[in-house]
């Protein structure tokens, strides 16, 4: 009896990484890279590299897992504790003593009681919300604000690593806005965003004092000091404070708005209360000032307070967040009469393999070409293209409302590389988005 023919399909295995049918033997290969501008093209020629060798399946490749001991890279309890207790012992409270009541305050229950849970349950009841945050706001819990104030790195860069007080007065402040919707208030919390528009004039303090009493006011940035290192710019200065009357106190330093400078992100405005034992003279402090100059607002908070430790002593906090905004250039330009500092990221340069007459990669060859030109002489080239655009007399001219209205008529005349530029030109895409819109601005 004949066998059959076995024939290459029958053979086939679905795991096998080679065609299903014969192999071409004798085909003439043609050349990998064209000496002409079709080597940018996607749809340029790539010969074909596979394995034709049939009952041999491709092999499967697993990626090399790395493990990782615990016991090398992860501390015991026991050397976390140590490292903890360690820390404990030296750091140094330099405020006032936290005093806290861990019993539970048992109060009796009174008759109106019932008459104000019969108005929350009709809805008719009314809360003063100022009334509640003094009772039970984060204000006063001394501890928590401690933990902000750490998280936010206030006592390392005022004072010391090791040095913390615990604020225990509740300070109080907010800013008075001016809107179209009428005067609004913005309070100072613990680390909000303010911005220096809104902190054009001197906060409303509030905090309870007695009135034989005597405070001290600070406010500083010790973010924005550009003149000399672990130094803060001082905004605010007032001391001998009688009670809690802020407007009868010494003003030693006139206020100044916040001036994060253009590029520096988020800075820190601290406010810190001192209390003072007695009334004293700060002349020495207040000499060394010059009101009128950014670089004589250079303030230490902690030279200060190494000076006068004797007589005072930090218990109030509050601090904010703000960024630049145009006001800050107007108060250089106008109160300060200075060049306003503005600051810019170097971003690594990215790496640009060395240029080929043919790259490895089809892609578009003004691409390519643009990978090696400096970004000056990009810029210069679209600063050129927009000053064009710019007439004396009528100024800037309008983007057109059908930009690519001629768009099927010279997808034939022109050239497909050229088109997607004019095409990308005409709507401020990419690059040419600096014809139309000013990042100064």
């Amino acid at each position: 009896m004949r066998q059959r023919e076995i024939k290459y399909a029958d053979i086939y295995i679905k795991t096998a990484y080679r065609a299903r049918r014969t192999p071409r033997v004798c085909h003439a290969w043609r050349t990998r890279k064209l000496m002409n501008l079709t080597a940018f093209f996607r749809n340029r020629f790539y010969e074909i590299d596979r394995w034709y060798k049939a009952r041999i399946e491709k092999p499967v490749t697993y990626p090399h897992l790395y493990t990782i001991d615990p016991i090398k890279f992860s501390r015991s309890l026991k050397e976390r504790l140590t490292d903890s207790s360690r820390n404990d012992v030296n750091v140094v409270n330099i405020g006032f003593k936290l005093m806290r009541d861990d019993k539970c305050k048992l109060t009796e229950i009174e008759e109106d009681d019932a008459r104000l849970e019969l108005e929350a349950r009709k809805r008719t009841l009314k809360v003063n919300l100022e009334e509640v945050e003094e009772e039970g706001g984060i204000e006063n819990d001394p501890l928590r604000l401690k933990s902000i104030a750490e998280h936010f790195r206030i006592y390392a860069d005022l004072f010391e690593e090791n040095c913390f007080f615990y604020p225990i007065v509740n300070l109080g402040a907010r800013f008075k806005v001016d809107s179209e919707e009428g005067i609004l208030y913005r309070r100072i919390y613990f680390g909000n965003l303010i911005t220096p528009t809104e902190a054009l004039s001197p906060p409303l303090i509030s905090y309870k004092a007695k009135e034989n009493s005597y405070w001290t006011l600070v406010l500083v940035n010790p973010d924005g000091n550009i003149y000399a290192d672990r130094k803060e710019v001082l905004h605010w200065l007032v001391c001998n404070i009688p009670g809690d009357n802020v407007n009868a106190g010494e003003v030693l330093c006139n206020y100044l708005q916040p001036l994060p400078l253009r590029g520096t992100g988020l800075h820190r405005l601290v406010l810190v209360l001192f209390k003072q034992n007695v009334r004293r003279q700060f002349s020495s402090v207040g000499s060394r000032i010059d009101q009128s100059r950014f670089d004589g607002r250079t303030f230490s908070l902690l030279e200060f307070y190494k000076e006068n430790e004797e007589h005072i002593t930090p218990a109030g906090l509050a601090f904010f967040q703000c960024e630049w905004d145009k006001s800050c250039s107007a108060c250089f330009r106008v109160k300060l009469d200075i060049k306003e500092p503005s600051f810019t990221y170097q971003w690594p340069a990215p790496y640009v393999p060395p240029q080929q007459i043919i790259p490895d990669e089809p892609q578009p060859f003004n691409l390519y070409l643009d990978k090696y030109r400096t970004v000056e002489d990009i810029e210069t080239e679209l600063l050129r293209k927009r000053l064009a655009r710019v007439s004396v007399r009528s100024g800037s001219k309008p983007r057109l409302a059908y930009p690519n209205i001629f768009y099927y008529a010279e997808k034939h005349s022109l050239p497909s590389w050229l088109h997607l530029e004019k095409y990308k030109e005409n709507l401020g895409l990419g690059k040419y988005k600096a014809l139309y819109e000013n990042p100064l601005e």
